[in-house]
């Protein structure tokens, strides 16, 4: 039923088992829903009518990463559906809270690469978001965003995903869904900070777009 997203997904690397859920929560906020939202909103029409839909998108996640179900823990997971200002939907996944970093902002000048790796391999996601209009796709282009852990303790990082990488908006707001929804309406005036580019075969004129707004940051 979901080979589509299958065939889009790259899977992520083999995991350690003790840090599996990590790379679980990372690969479905950064892989799996951004695939998607971005090529198969409509879905998200259709889940309205389950009674917990986070669960059938965790489901998902787990099939398409080939991770056994005990990975996520789906109680875990929410789900949340709003309209936004100016009418467009906006659906996001909260994943469980990701284990704080262990990197104090004043560590950040001293510490090595090598231990900086080792501390904040995986920067965990709060938040997967869609925002767009199934009804008028024409006029209202897909947004993907990931809110995920900052390398500063305690503070957040908003991405905009799309099929070929993401890019980093700068500092993101409290990992709530008020101050999330704020952040993704005031996204056109941020400057892309850095791009990681994984599938340049997938780039796109939005991706084009993107990477100008960085180097329009960089002058």
């Amino acid at each position: 039923m979901f080979s589509w997203l299958r065939n889009l997904v790259r899977r992520s690397p083999p995991a350690q088992p003790a840090n599996l859920s990590e790379h679980f929560y990372y690969a479905a906020a950064y892989s799996v829903f951004p695939n998607m939202a971005l090529t198969h909103p409509d879905v998200f029409d259709d889940w309205q009518k389950l009674k917990r839909p986070e669960i059938m998108f965790a489901m998902i996640a787990c099939s398409t990463l080939g991770c056994p179900p005990e990975v996520a823990n789906f109680n875990d997971f929410a789900w949340h559906r709003a309209k936004l200002n100016d009418g467009r939907d906006f659906v996001a996944v909260e994943y469980p809270t990701p284990k704080p970093i262990s990197v104090a902002p004043a560590e950040l000048e001293s510490i090595s690469p090598e231990e900086m790796f080792k501390r904040v391999a995986t920067l965990g996601p709060f938040f997967s978001v869609w925002v767009g209009d199934t009804n008028n796709p024409a006029d209202s282009p897909n947004l993907c965003y990931v809110l995920g852990q900052s390398p500063h303790q305690g503070l957040t990082t908003l991405r905009r995903v799309t099929l070929a990488g993401h890019y980093n908006l700068g500092p993101g707001p409290e990992p709530n869904v008020d101050a999330l929804i704020q952040a993704v309406q005031d996204e056109p005036t941020l400057p892309v900070r850095a791009s990681h580019i994984q599938r340049p075969e997938l780039k796109t004129e939005v991706d084009e777009a993107l990477l100008k707004r960085l180097r329009g940051s960089e002058d």
